[in-house]
């Protein structure tokens, strides 16, 4: 998407992103992780071009489907919970935006510990540890 965005082009992706989106919600057995990447990808387009308004409902699905892999509080939420509360912000919604920005900025026992535990795992992953972090 960067290079999209440094010229200026990010207009000539949303189709293809909207199109993948599609593909993904279709599969039995969509990879949610990436579909949730998918969803903050398209909002984050739509919001570059002052299209708040229907960021939303993109940043909703993807913090509902996030949540449904992680802990309410995990920080692995952090991004998608900011950016909601970016769009929100923009369209005068603070009161909105602050509840998820406090959601973000909660300390969890998980960040104060490297890697991931199996109880905060995706399904079917693994724990690959590649030397001190």
């Amino acid at each position: 998407m960067g290079m999209y965005k440094d010229e200026g082009r990010l207009a000539e992706i949303e189709p293809l992103y909207l199109r993948a989106l599609e593909i993904e919600d279709r599969l039995p057995g969509k990879n949610e992780f990436l579909f949730g990447i998918m969803l903050t990808d398209v909002a984050y387009v739509y919001c570059e071009e002052g299209r708040y308004e229907a960021a939303l409902p993109l940043y909703q699905r993807a913090l509902y489907t996030e949540e449904a892999k992680w802990r309410p509080d995990d920080p692995k939420l952090v991004s998608v919970l900011d950016q909601y509360a970016d769009a929100l912000e923009k369209l005068n919604r603070r009161a909105e935006a602050s509840g998820l920005r406090s959601r973000s900025a909660r300390p969890t026992a998980a960040a104060a510990r490297p890697g991931i535990s199996s109880a905060n795992r995706p399904p079917g992953t693994r724990s690959l540890r590649i030397g001190p972090l």
